[in-house]
């Protein structure tokens, strides 16, 4: 996913690491327990961090759930943490209902689940002029082991709420948000960031939950101004 970013970022004062998730791409081993702590333990093993590092740490969506957990067992300094797209608070009761239901869906009809799934995540108004975006997204979707999904849906339903322990962070916290994303409403995110005294939330307007696709170049200035400490 970050390939639309990353040619918008430059690569002269830091070095750029995109961990695959497991299960996705070339990542085929799904933890067995299906936590956070295994879930960021095998993405640990995909970076060379050294003590003496600072680590700018971004995640999108499941990415972000994991980055909240993934920033307490850096071997190394943290520098900030952006949520794009994401939260650090855990599901709600109605949430891991809905997980539940799409894990039975993707069981079902997996094609038919990546399909609804993945139209249900961009800003309406944006659905046509990225078309040929969502089209591959769905295809990459679809491509997903029942198990990778069934395992995700797991973690994510199970994932401890670090609101509590971001209040004593020491770096920055960044978000970046769409005013029209379902997954994530800005009521639900304001109580959040209420929560979180000293947290920047820059909230892109008209677009879903995929804005590195919807708005490329906004969410690529506003990633490199974290990477600059100029927010």
């Amino acid at each position: 996913m970050w390939n639309y970013i990353l040619p918008h970022l430059s690569k002269k004062d830091y070095v750029i690491a995109t961990p695959e998730l497991p299960g996705h791409g070339k990542n085929k081993v799904i933890p067995h327990k299906k936590t956070a702590d295994d879930y960021c333990a095998n993405i640990l093993e995909q970076l060379d961090l050294k003590s003496e590092d600072q680590a700018f740490v971004i995640g999108h969506s499941m990415g972000g759930y994991l980055a909240t957990t993934l920033v307490k067992m850096l071997p190394c300094g943290v520098q900030s943490l952006c949520l794009f797209h994401s939260k650090a608070g855990a599901d709600s009761e109605q949430k891991i209902s809905d997980r539940k239901r799409a894990i039975e869906a993707a069981r079902e009809n997996k094609a038919l689940y990546a399909r609804t799934m993945i139209n249900g995540i961009f800003g309406e108004e944006n659905k046509e002029r990225c078309h040929e975006a969502i089209e591959k997204q769905i295809a990459y979707a679809s491509q997903l082991s029942f198990e990778t999904i069934e395992a995700s849906q797991t973690f994510m339903i199970q994932r401890p709420d670090n609101i509590e322990w971001m209040k004593n962070r020491n770096f920055s916290l960044y978000y970046f948000l769409g005013d029209k994303d379902n997954s994530l409403p800005l009521d639900v995110m304001q109580n959040e960031l209420a929560q979180l005294p000293g947290s920047v939330a820059h909230i892109a307007q008209g677009i879903g939950h995929m804005g590195h696709i919807e708005r490329t170049k906004e969410a690529a200035e506003f990633l490199q101004r974290i990477l600059r400490a100029d927010v």
